[in-house]
């Protein structure tokens, strides 16, 4: 994004982690805009809820997602 390092006091992200392909990427930018002291929101669909039974690594029924998280991957997640 085209804005300075550690610029931004909070950093919204609702409903999109899920359909991009590249999460580590994403949040290594949420991370650089972010003050030190910055809030980062990020919400998502809860697998167990979309895809019962399904595993995080099985394509989601959701066309457009690239994957989807349980509450403690999505918690625990190393991205």
């Amino acid at each position: 994004l085209p804005l300075a390092d550690h610029s931004a006091d909070c950093y919204i992200c609702l409903e999109t982690i899920e359909h991009i392909e590249n999460p580590q990427d994403f949040l290594s930018e949420a991370v650089r805009l972010l003050k030190p002291e910055g809030l980062f929101i990020c919400s998502t669909p809860n697998r167990w809820v979309t895809n019962p039974g399904s595993a995080i690594e099985q394509k989601p029924l959701n066309r457009f997602h690239t994957r989807e998280y349980s509450p403690p991957e999505f918690a625990l997640r190393s991205f």
